[in-house]
């Protein structure tokens, strides 16, 4: 019997723990009640989500669209894509924000030629193929940007910005109003110089090992957890307003973003 593995890596800030295992606990005691057993009762706590996501264990996770499009679209199957409630987002979409140091200056994303940059991963659909896409838009000489930094996530690509060891980022709308919630940023440190195009939200996906028959019921027990009263405020907590049970599994924002991006050069190495 396969031991399958669940994790929600994408947002895992420590104060939105408890929600994200809230909604695992309703999603495992509905599949419990349809006759599935042996399945994971806790998330996992990951350190390599790519190592994680080509488990063909995986019977849950949240994954960014841009790694999916670039091959783990392979591995992984979608799920349902979020629909988040905060600025930025629309229905199952969802953009980053373009953000400066507040009292800088500049004030368009054009201003910030010849500037450092900090991004998260260039894995990342917000920190890096939708400002690489933002950028093409602007149709300027390139590198657009003089150097970069890599800060590993989106607070430290905002922690990188506020101490000035970059000028700017692209950050979730979804992160950044986390951490704000969180208290673990202060907007007032930062302007937002724009919003990028919107893409798909981080669906959530099972391995494609994952017989059809749990996939099926996957879809139904995150359905009842997403409608669920007595789950209401953990929805609250994770900016959760539904889901769209049909994803685009072709990606076509995300792609798009990409055919704009890779026709410029972000910085002089990338």
């Amino acid at each position: 019997m396969a031991k399958w593995r669940a994790a929600l890596p994408m947002y895992d800030l420590p104060s939105l723990a408890s929600a994200h295992q809230a909604l695992w606990t309703a999603m495992v005691t509905y599949l419990h009640r349809e006759g599935y057993a042996q399945l994971p009762a806790t998330l996992e706590t990951i350190t390599d989500p790519y190592a994680f996501w080509r488990d063909p264990q995986v019977l849950f996770s949240q994954c960014c669209e841009y790694p999916l499009l670039q091959g783990l679209q392979t591995q992984l199957e979608m799920l349902a894509s979020p629909q988040y409630d905060c600025v930025g987002c629309e229905g199952a979409r969802y953009s980053s924000y373009i953000v400066a140091r507040a009292n800088d200056p500049r004030r368009k994303l054009m201003d910030y030629y010849q500037s450092c940059v900090v991004i998260n991963d260039v894995q990342s659909n917000s920190g890096y193929n939708l400002l690489g896409a933002a950028v093409a838009e602007l149709s300027a000489r390139n590198p657009f940007f003089k150097s970069h930094v890599l800060s590993g996530s989106h607070q430290q690509s905002l922690l990188a910005v506020k101490r000035q060891s970059a000028d700017i980022a692209a950050v979730d709308c979804v992160s950044f109003n986390q951490l704000k919630r969180a208290h673990l940023i202060d907007p007032a440190d930062y302007q937002i110089l724009a919003h990028t195009s919107q893409a798909g939200a981080l669906p959530w996906v099972c391995s494609k090992s994952v017989p059809a028959d749990l996939q099926h019921c996957l879809k139904a027990a995150l359905q009842a957890a997403l409608t669920d009263p007595q789950l209401t405020q953990t929805r609250q907590a994770l900016l959760l307003k539904g889901a769209d049970f049909s994803p685009d599994t072709q990606m076509s924002l995300t792609r798009l973003a990409h055919t704009k991006a890779i026709t410029i050069r972000l910085t002089p190495t990338l």
